[in-house]
């Protein structure tokens, strides 16, 4: 992707909230001219006003990040501080290059706009999508934004006349304001997680998993300009160049395909998702307020804490001519093991081929085996239809007579294509994991005590 002709990016983590004045510099946008990009006042207030420190030890590419570069544990490549800088910056650079003479209604909008931007993942908890994987209601951070203001962000609201309810519509993607909101998260994320695995992805990745993304990418290389094509007609946003947005919908599909939802990255999901589960449901464990206000290295260090004690059970009870050789997970080692998880997995054809499989491994589990859980994968929404729920965005653009028509109207081959690699992630999971028997290497994994039925 384009290194921005501005020569900014790519960008140091910001390791403490920026002031004004350093925010521009520091913004890890990869995309050229982002016009509008935190000049307004308004910026210094919601650094003092809504906190975002916690968000700068919360990874953005959680575990995915370890394929692009050897896993450091102190320094993430993204946080979700930067993230929400990103957004923050595509939000308000669409809304003003809509302006026109639209007069301060739509500045009113702009604030909003801004504002839900910066609050959108405020709420988010410690290992992001893994953690609200378990409690998809209680955890989610859309849902759950208002928890974690506070005083001072309502006492923002209400100097400048925001109403709450319409920060929350704004950031479920309600309106048009939402809409453009949800755009902005789709080009930060694509764009961003792109442009790390075109710039870190190890060799094998890039030959293997990684290649169709990759060289797709390098055909396009101006795609992160996306934002620019983003107009707001009446109530109607859609896009101005519909090559460019069938080229962005399917290299989003194919990160979704070959990183997100591939089944290596699901059952490292669930393993871990397992392990907060288990957590949660004990007394003194961790709690939904406990998660939110976490950062990733504080819960390596609960998991840390908690499996000194479950490794010892394990090796001395079960093999105590073995205690010898226990040695206490740090932090650090935890999360080495959460990077370098690849579960095994076997798939199927249906929901029923999948539940008859659990049920044997349940009546006769294989030897030094745990069962990490199943799963099925019901693709993705890719911008080009409503999706299996019935309300996943479908982005529109212009026709030869200047009418509103959804992409597949113009570039029915294009969608074709991009609908097919979403079809290629379906699929009915099994992941379960071997772990070494040998005496001095022979260590169960962390995750290993989140499974749900094993054999030693």
């Amino acid at each position: 992707m384009r290194r921005p002709e501005n020569g900014l990016g790519p960008y140091p983590v910001v390791n403490r909230e920026p002031t004004k004045k350093e925010l521009p510099s520091q913004m890890p946008i990869r995309m050229s001219h982002l016009i509008g990009s935190f000049r307004d006042p308004i910026y210094e207030e919601l650094v003092r006003d809504f906190s975002l420190e916690k968000q700068q030890k919360k990874r953005q590419l959680t575990w995915i990040e370890a394929l692009i570069r050897p896993p450091t544990f102190e320094n993430p490549l993204d946080t979700r501080w930067d993230h929400t800088l990103q957004v923050t910056a595509l939000t308000e650079a669409i809304l003003r290059q809509n302006k026109g003479e639209k007069g301060a209604e739509w500045d009113k909008k702009i604030k909003t706009g801004v504002v839900a931007a910066w609050v959108h993942d405020i709420a988010t908890p410690a290992f992001g999508d893994v953690s609200m994987k378990v409690e998809p209601d209680k955890l989610d951070e859309e849902a759950n934004w208002e928890k974690v203001i506070g005083e001072e962000g309502y006492a923002f609201f209400d100097r400048h006349g925001l109403d709450p309810a319409e920060i929350t519509t704004t950031i479920v993607n309600g309106g048009i304001l939402g809409e453009v909101l949800d755009i902005a998260d789709r080009i930060a994320y694509t764009t961003s997680d792109i442009y790390r695995f075109q710039h870190g992805v190890g060799q094998d990745v890039r030959v293997g998993r990684g290649a169709a993304l990759l060289d797709y990418a390098a055909e396009h290389p101006d795609v992160g300009d996306i934002y620019k094509d983003v107009r707001v007609q009446g109530d109607q946003v859609y896009f101005e160049n519909p090559e460019r947005l069938a080229a962005f919908l399917k290299m989003r599909a194919l990160l979704r395909r070959d990183f997100v939802e591939h089944p290596e990255t699901q059952g490292r999901d669930i393993a871990i998702g397992n392990l907060i589960r288990r957590y949660l449901e004990q007394p003194g464990g961790l709690t939904l307020d406990r998660l939110r206000e976490m950062g990733d290295i504080d819960l390596f260090h609960f998991f840390a804490d908690r499996n000194q004690a479950a490794q010892r059970h394990v090796i001395n009870e079960s093999h105590p001519d073995e205690g010898d050789y226990y040695r206490a997970e740090s932090s650090r080692s935890v999360y080495q093991q959460f990077v370098q998880f690849a579960p095994d997995y076997k798939r199927y054809d249906s929901q029923q081929a999948l539940n008859g499989a659990a049920d044997a491994w349940e009546a006769k589990p294989p030897p030094n085996t745990f069962f990490v859980g199943k799963h099925i994968c019901e693709g993705f929404d890719t911008g080009t239809n409503r999706g299996t729920t019935g309300k996943a965005p479908v982005y529109k653009v212009k026709n030869d007579a200047g009418e509103l028509v959804p992409l597949q109207a113009v570039l029915p081959d294009a969608v074709r294509e991009i609908e097919m690699i979403e079809q290629e992630s379906h699929g009915y999971f099994l992941f379960y994991k071997k772990y070494a028997t040998d005496p001095v290497q022979r260590r169960r994994p962390v995750t290993a005590s989140a499974g749900d039925r094993s054999s030693e």
